[in-house]
């Protein structure tokens, strides 16, 4: 590795000869797994993220007996024929640049319903997410609100009063300028839950509560009997098609990455507010 550094328009010339004119993977290569050295590029090609990664293993590779040779790991790996890693380790392995993560996704529970426990996870997630990590979190364990509990409030905010933090941690701690990834697990009326008669929407097991029933559901720690469940008003579910294809479900407030076609700025902004023939929505690669 040289200490040469390259334009942007460079790399996308070299991406798309290397790529064979696909523009989708020439960019999430040049946005997202372009080796920097102090804000500029250091890899011309996605050639050179391959001889990085692949200089990693054959290190490693040589400490055990009969280790694979460099040509042979190297050609399983170009063009991505063979093999395609998960983006933290196309972005941080062999890279001494950035104290980054290898694992892409954390699933992280400290099982605490207080503000010492979100604050808690609150600070994990940022430490997770300033190494590239996506986080994954669940508070279904959460107060809803006008619960009673024992400070100077008197009655909870609710889960989603910290859905709100969570999301303004991952948006805060941008990774490059892109906001982070946060998977927060709550509810829709179609979510299956495992109950004590069995698998069931969680909509029919709030009806038999509500009808003086004593339903369990299962949780960590096995069935437990539901204390009290929380109601949200009904809200229009939007399906966004992706270019591969799949589909997201989402609220209208899920806000989404665009680009002003005009401008070509890129910023955060609701889904329902988006205007079509103005914006587009903008797709990363895994």
């Amino acid at each position: 590795m040289t200490n040469e550094t390259f334009t942007r328009d460079q790399l996308k010339k070299s991406a798309l000869e290397y790529f064979q004119g696909d523009a989708l993977a020439a960019n999430v290569w040049l946005n997202k797994y372009a080796l920097k050295i102090n804000g500029n590029y250091a890899e011309i090609s996605p050639n050179d993220t391959i001889n990085r990664i692949t200089n990693e293993i054959h290190r490693v590779e040589n400490k055990f007996p009969n280790p694979l040779s460099y040509e042979e790991i190297h050609n399983n790996l170009e063009y991505f024929k063979n093999f395609i890693f998960g983006g933290s380790i196309l972005f941080g392995l062999g890279n001494k640049y950035q104290i980054t993560s290898l694992g892409n996704c954390f699933f992280i529970d400290n099982g605490a319903d207080s503000y010492g426990g979100i604050f808690n996870l609150d600070e994990t997630m940022a430490q997770l997410m300033k190494r590239r990590g996506g986080v994954g979190a669940t508070i279904e364990n959460y107060r809803p609100s006008g619960a009673i509990v024992n400070n100077s409030a008197q009655t909870s905010t609710g889960a989603i009063s910290f859905m709100d933090r969570f999301s303004s941690t991952t948006r805060e701690v941008a990774q490059d300028g892109r906001r982070g990834a946060l998977m927060i697990s709550c509810f829709a009326p179609n979510t299956f839950v495992k109950t004590d008669i069995g698998w069931e929407y969680i909509t029919n097991t709030i009806k038999r509560w509500k009808n003086g029933e004593n339903p369990f559901a299962w949780t960590h720690n096995g069935l437990k009997e539901i204390e009290n469940v929380q109601e949200f008003p009904e809200t229009n579910i939007y399906e966004v098609i992706c270019e591969n294809g799949k589909t997201i479900k989402v609220t209208g407030d899920h806000e989404f990455e665009v680009k002003n076609i005009d401008t070509n700025k890129e910023y955060l902004k609701k889904l329902k507010e988006i205007n079509v023939e103005k914006e587009e929505l903008i797709f990363f690669g895994v």
